[in-house]
């Protein structure tokens, strides 16, 4: 312990490819009235105040 640096590892290359959509469910519909979306993406997502960041268009 005494001898040992505690250092996070390097993390590789930085990451510049947006994630993208594989599916979205529900699929389309009209007159939504459910309590819940799920997108699935092709890699992981953080979630970060998503009521702010994510943007749907149109309303």
């Amino acid at each position: 312990m005494g001898c040992a640096n505690i250092v996070p590892p390097g993390g590789g290359p930085r990451d510049t490819l947006a994630p993208r959509v594989v599916s979205i469910s529900p699929d389309s519909t009209l007159q939504f009235k459910a309590q819940r979306v799920t997108f699935r993406f092709d890699e992981y997502v953080e979630l970060d105040n998503v009521l702010e960041k994510l943007i749907v268009s149109p309303r």
